[in-house]
This record gives structure tokens, C-alpha cells and sequence, in this order.
């Protein structure tokens, strides 16, 4: 059992590096002040199939990854899991969606990545906006939703048990999460790069989030 745990281990770390390899690629293309030819390819792909229809299921699908829905949705989820004597990860999706936040908001202020169209938005919650200009790199709707998609993707590994149950449960948040990011790109929020390197980094941190929480715990899965 301690070797599975080991091995367990050594994966989150070994999946964790890759994407974080794989952000770092996207940063430093995205934000060395070119066009980034895949931006381009994208953005005109989901022009070309734009119409109210679409853009008001985008708009729909986009909402999925607010701020304040995926807040409630944490602080609900926490406490059926807190009911059920399940600490660990009650705490670990508290953690996630927290930190998440900081950390994609260190992240812009970092890049400093202008949106598309030179368009300024400042960051909104719960009908309140507040004077702090919201950049483009990453996308805030794409990094909430995919850790937060992640966590149950993981949370179903634990609880759900049949197989196959457990791999719907994984395609059906995997589509999620790539619908989210597809939402912000046809509303023209966000380059698709910045999605795509949200999605690759975000996949980073919550690895090592887990990594760190299992060694500092020593919690093991059910």
C-alpha cells in the first residue's frame, strides 16, 4: 500500500512539471509582444461559426465558471464532505479555490497581458466591481472552473464505485472545462492561449496542491 501511495505520489509530481512546463512555453510566446499565430487561427474559427444563438450559449456556459457560482458551489460541497467526517478534502477544495484565486490574480498582474480588442475589464463579485483592472493572462473563468472540475474528477476516484462510472465522470468534467474556456474565447474575452496555458497550469498547481496535502496529512485515498 505505501508503494502504491509512493508511486501515486511520484505521478502528481511527474503530471505537475509537464504542465508547468508546458505553461511556462505558453507564457513566454503569448507575452513576448508578437501575434501568436494560434490566437489567430482560433479566434477566426469561432468568428466564422458566431451567431446569436451560439453566443448566447456561450454567454449561458460561461456563467457555469463565475466567481460567485463556483464559491457557493465550494462552500456546499465542503460541508457534505465535512458532514461525511471527510476533513482532508473538505479543506483541500476551500484551499483550491482560494489560493487559486490569489494565485490567478498574481499571475496577471504578473504577464500584465492586455484583452483582446485593448478592451479593460476590472474584477466583479457578487455584483460589485472593484477598481483592479482584470488582465487577460490566464483566464480567471478557465482556471476556477478547471480546478474546480479537477477536485471532482478526484473526489469521484474516491467515492464513485464503478468504473466506468468513474470515466463518464471524467469525460463529462473534461468537456466542462474545455466548453468553459471555448465560452471565453467566442465572447472575446480571452486570447485562446490564455485559456490553454490556464487550463495547463492550473492542472500544475492543483498536482502539487495534492502532493504537498497528502505528505503534510499523510492522507490516504479510500
Amino acid at each position: 500500500r505505501v508503494g502504491v501511495e509512493q508511486m501515486r505520489n511520484k505521478v502528481l509530481l511527474y503530471i505537475a512539471v509537464v504542465f508547468l512546463v508546458v505553461f511556462g512555453i505558453f507564457s513566454v510566446v503569448s507575452n513576448s509582444g508578437g501575434e501568436v499565430r494560434l490566437d489567430e487561427v482560433l479566434i477566426g474559427w469561432a468568428e466564422s461559426i458566431s451567431s446569436p444563438v451560439f453566443l448566447s450559449m456561450m454567454h449561458l456556459i460561461s456563467l457555469i465558471g463565475s466567481l460567485e457560482n463556483l464559491l457557493i458551489l465550494t462552500l456546499l460541497i465542503a460541508g457534505v464532505l465535512m458532514f461525511k467526517k471527510d476533513k482532508f478534502n473538505s479543506f483541500f477544495i476551500i484551499f483550491l479555490t482560494i489560493s487559486g484565486l490569489i494565485f490567478n490574480l498574481l499571475l496577471k498582474f504578473i504577464f500584465q497581458r492586455a484583452r483582446p480588442g485593448d478592451e479593460v475589464s476590472y474584477i466583479e463579485a457578487f455584483g460589485h466591481s472593484f477598481e483592479i483592472v482584470s488582465y487577460s493572462y490566464p483566464s480567471g473563468h478557465t482556471m476556477r472552473m478547471t480546478l474546480f472540475a479537477l477536485f471532482l474528477m478526484y473526489l469521484g476516484a474516491i467515492y464513485l464505485k464503478k468504473q466506468s462510472v468513474i470515466v463518464i465522470n471524467y469525460i463529462l468534467f473534461s468537456l466542462l472545462i474545455v466548453l468553459v474556456g471555448v465560452s471565453r474565447v467566442a465572447l472575446g474575452a480571452h486570447y485562446p492561449s490564455d485559456v490553454l496555458a490556464s487550463i495547463s497550469i492550473s492542472i500544475s498547481y492543483f498536482c502539487i496542491s495534492l502532493y504537498i496535502g497528502r505528505k503534510m496529512i499523510g492522507t490516504k485515498d479510500r
